[in-house]
């Protein structure tokens, strides 16, 4: 799977692990899209965990913090390869009010050997932020991915939403697992008795699930010992 205006470089944290980023095709002063030109995403490996975990988990996804498409395709290849392709995935993103953004997003998807053609209800974009879409959306899901807006309290709120629209057997995932605004979400699974664990990466990942699940071995990336690295706090160690 590829997506052309994806590079993958280090970035100053990442002590040389390459990471995802889009827009490198813009000017980095550009007005609207000079700030992403610099914003990572997902590293390689982190991809690699986030396809195990979709192939076990088929059905119906969301996906909180959809940027231009980089998961969504690889959560979208995984209900693809079932033989019935029953799944769906719900795709949340401000920035999709936004026509070159959204025509991104479907560039990426499409060129990722969706099941169908993107609009064929395998996925469902939705511009606007996870709290407008859960205030007017029922349902339930089988596989949460939350990697929106990272301020407290919106990770907490999202975890608590999905776990209220989570399948008796289903999965959250958890980017970004480096912070207090992240750690307080996923010790709110935590408590729910919700099984977990936190993979080290360069940008951490926890995972939270109920039900039959086997978890992919742990990710290597590079020298660093990550979860060291980023003082997770005693609950996580």
């Amino acid at each position: 799977m590829s997506f052309e205006h994806v590079t993958w470089r280090p970035l100053p944290y990442s002590m040389g692990v390459p990471i995802g980023s889009d827009w490198q095709d813009k000017a980095a002063d550009d007005p609207v899209f000079g700030l992403y030109t610099t914003c990572g995403f997902w590293t390689r490996g982190e991809t690699a965990l986030l396809a195990d975990i979709a192939a076990q988990f088929v059905g119906h996804w969301i996906e909180i913090g959809a940027h231009t498409g980089h998961c969504t395709a690889h959560i979208a290849e995984a209900n693809w390869r079932d033989p019935e392709c029953k799944g769906t995935v719900t795709a949340i993103e401000p920035m999709f009010g936004l026509r070159e953004w959204f025509e991104r997003f479907v560039e990426n998807v499409d060129g990722g050997r969706i099941c169908g053609p993107w609009n064929s209800g395998y996925v469902m974009p939705w511009a606007g932020r996870s709290d407008q879409y859960f205030a007017i959306h029922g349902g339930k899901f089988d596989g949460c991915l939350i990697d929106g807006d990272h301020e407290a309290p919106h990770p907490l709120n999202d975890a608590i939403a999905c776990y209220e629209r989570l399948n008796e057997r289903g999965v959250i995932i958890l980017h970004d697992f480096r912070g207090g605004s992240i750690w307080d979400a996923a010790k709110y699974l935590v408590d729910q008795g919700m099984n977990w664990r936190v993979y080290p990466s360069v940008n951490m990942v926890f995972v939270a699930w109920r039900g039959e699940f086997t978890p992919p071995p742990d990710i290597q990336e590079g020298d660093t010992d990550w979860a060291k690295h980023y003082g997770l706090p005693e609950w996580a160690r």
